[in-house]
């Protein structure tokens, strides 16, 4: 049966699909390796950007915090005699 296949479908024959099968395999895997690397690049970027809006955001947050004692710095420096329950009604009042 062999030498039958083989007298009817030629080896030359086949070289053409062989080739065009083989190339379709080798442009599959470089598309699929391409893809690959873009994922993990945008998902590398997509976690860098998380992590620049995080600290963005603790950033603003310690700044209105430091805002905040300063005014009650000032607070302190223009009556050093405050007595607590006029400081805890300032601060109350504050809206924090």
């Amino acid at each position: 049966m062999s030498a039958l296949a083989s007298s009817r479908f030629p080896f030359r024959f086949w070289l053409p699909s062989l080739l065009v099968a083989i190339s379709g395999l080798l442009g599959s895997y470089a598309l699929w390796r391409h893809q690959q690397s873009s994922t993990m690049a945008m998902a590398e970027m997509r976690l860098e950007q998380e992590a620049s809006a995080f600290t963005q955001a603790i950033q603003r947050r310690f700044q209105s915090y430091m805002d905040i004692l300063s005014g009650l710095q000032g607070v302190l420096k223009l009556n050093p005699q405050l007595q607590r329950r006029d400081f805890e009604r300032l601060v109350g009042n504050m809206e924090l």
